[in-house]
């Protein structure tokens, strides 16, 4: 129902994503992941607009297009396909696809939500891109720059130049960020159930406000919180447009269609012809 992490981004002008709200992200591709390297599957083109929500910020991970199953038990697949912004550098200089490289691309999806922009010199060109990602040092998140140090923590981890030591998704799921993400949505949820309780103004269909802010611990300031909630909900769903109604249009062709008709083909209003 929100589309995807990228039209959520583009909607709200690219301001960074709160920290709550990427641990709730983080914790549904996390989950993902390791279920699809479980059965020995890797996507191979994890990016913010293969990572979908729905109302109830559920992340679901779509388009497995160039995904394949892991052939042998090194985990490792030998093509070379996905989009290079979210490519890990193993990837791009032609090296083996393995697990670790789709952490890697969820890794720079984390840090280009904290961020607010893709942390690579695309402005540069395509090889630019290649260099900063081969040759450059991996982006990096920090603290005393306003991130949450878990959230650093976690995505730093993912970056990490040697795809041999990157944590797996498996190890991920047990990252006190994630762990976070889990226990934010799990009260987002239990706080959206009692509203529905009381009220039979939300459906299925909306997108319903986040509510993850609400379950701080020390309970303060949640007047202010819900108002920046629905100021956030109202921006995400920016990309809704209203779309003219089936009548509308039939009766649109047909009054457009009946005056073309009536017009000598090949002439405008202002050229019709004259009689001498």
């Amino acid at each position: 129902d929100a589309r995807s992490v990228h039209d959520v981004m583009e909607a709200r002008g690219w301001r960074p994503l709160e920290d709550d709200a990427l641990a709730v992200v983080a914790r549904g591709c996390i989950a993902g992941l390791a279920a699809l390297h479980a059965d020995r599957q890797l996507h191979r083109d994890v990016k913010p607009s293969n990572i979908l929500l729905d109302w109830k910020w559920r992340v679901k991970l779509s388009d497995f297009g160039v995904s394949r199953a892991v052939d042998n038990t090194l985990g490792v697949a030998q093509t070379y396909v996905g989009t290079l912004a979210f490519m890990a550098p193993e990837r791009i200089v032609g090296g083996d696809d393995a697990c670790a490289s789709d952490v890697g691309s969820v890794g720079l999806c984390f840090a280009t939500c904290a961020l607010g922009k893709i942390p690579l010199p695309q402005a540069d060109g395509y090889w630019a891109v290649v260099r900063a990602i081969c040759d450059g040092d991996p982006p990096q998140l920090d603290p005393k720059d306003g991130h949450d140090a878990q959230l650093c923590d976690a995505t730093n981890a993912c970056l990490r130049r040697d795809a041999t030591s990157r944590p797996t998704a498996q190890q991920l799921l047990d990252h006190p960020f994630v762990r976070r993400g889990q226990s934010i949505y799990a009260a987002a949820a239990t706080e959206r159930d009692r509203r529905a309780a009381q009220t039979t103004q939300s459906s299925p269909g909306r997108f319903g406000f986040p509510v993850w802010h609400l379950a701080d611990e020390d309970g303060s300031n949640e007047e202010k919180k819900a108002q920046d909630l629905e100021a956030l909900a109202r921006k995400a769903t920016a990309w809704r447009r209203t779309r003219p109604s089936s009548s509308q249009s039939s009766s649109f062709r047909s009054s457009h269609g009946s005056r073309a008709r009536s017009r000598p083909r090949g002439t405008s209003d202002s050229l019709r012809p004259t009689r001498p």
